[in-house]
């Protein structure tokens, strides 16, 4: 039995593509594997269209042809990088539907296939033989409320109320824009950085500012250390003068949210639960996506609160 695999991607429209071909045939260089450039429908030329698929086939194990996907992948996300461009191969995001057999075996009767499977961005490795048709649902929904809500909530703060700080401001500029943003951990993360725009970290207590001095004075005076050395790590202890990210959000949420419960926890416990989210995905590349897209409709919700707090 043979193995295929296809990557799903799409462009941004600073980066389509332009040929009159419907696919392009080329060869990988370092091992010579067969793939192939396609357009992202059927019977469309690829200057017509703004998703793409790179594929390969005749793999002799699927784990061989996933390894070939993952290769392919990290090269778009590289040429992402060179070419600044946006690729989107649905990052750490869900799969946008999936079929029963049934379900399956029904387009299939309808499209005229001996088999279909679903169309995802991102990778899908699949037996060779028979040659599936690849579907996907194309559909979208709108949310509406009528415009005398907006005038009503305009009417009533016109003239009325007002950030109470610039910092408040760009908060509530940063969370505004946030559902411009289709993925969830970028959507996650703009929306954590709208809350650390309102962060003003309280000063620690003198017994620990004095600390602070004197671990710096003793850092400068350390001549092991060059000058680059020696400031660099004078500049991180000075951080230490002021409370930490963490310490400054619970603080935040417990006075800013307090009797309130998001995910069925106090604000405090919530800001530590994101927190930590927000430092798995930053700072060690870990991140659940069911998790994730479970739970950013509920940052939301806290965000905006926070934010519709700060006025006067």
């Amino acid at each position: 039995m043979k193995y295929a695999f296809r990557v799903v991607f799409r462009l941004t429209s600073d980066g389509v593509l332009s040929s009159e071909k419907q696919f392009l045939e080329f060869t990988a260089e370092h091992d010579g594997t067969p793939l192939k450039l396609s357009s992202g429908t059927k019977g469309s030329t690829i200057d017509e269209c703004d998703r793409f698929s790179i594929s390969g086939r005749d793999f002799h194990s699927a784990e061989e042809a996933d390894r070939a996907a993952e290769s392919v992948r990290q090269s778009l996300l590289l040429y992402s990088a060179r070419a600044r461009i946006g690729i989107d191969l649905g990052q750490s995001s869900l799969r946008a539907f999936g079929m029963s057999a049934y379900g399956r075996a029904l387009v299939a009767k309808q499209v005229g296939a001996e088999r279909v499977l679903e169309d995802h961005l991102g990778i899908t490795v699949y037996e060779a033989e028979p040659p599936p048709a690849f579907v996907r649902m194309n559909m979208s929904g709108k949310a509406t409320r009528p415009a005398e809500t907006l005038t009503a909530a305009l009417a009533g703060s016109v003239g009325k109320v007002r950030f109470l700080s610039r910092k408040a401001e760009t908060a509530a500029g940063l969370y505004a824009l946030s559902h411009f943003v289709g993925r969830a951990p970028a959507r996650f993360l703009l929306l954590f950085i709208a809350l650390e725009a309102l962060f003003q970290p309280s000063k620690r207590s003198a017994k620990v500012q004095a600390h602070v001095d004197a671990l710096t004075e003793l850092t400068t005076k350390n001549t092991d250390l060059s000058n680059e050395e020696r400031q660099a790590i004078s500049s991180a202890i000075s951080f230490l003068r002021t409370d930490s990210i963490a310490i400054t959000g619970k603080q935040l949420a417990a006075t800013t949210l307090k009797g309130e419960l998001y995910d069925s926890l106090p604000p405090d416990a919530f800001f530590g639960k994101i927190y930590k989210i927000r430092n798995d995905l930053v700072h060690r590349g870990v991140m659940d996506p069911e998790q994730l897209h479970a739970l950013v409709g509920e940052v939301d919700r806290f965000v905006a609160d926070v934010v519709a707090r700060h006025v006067h």
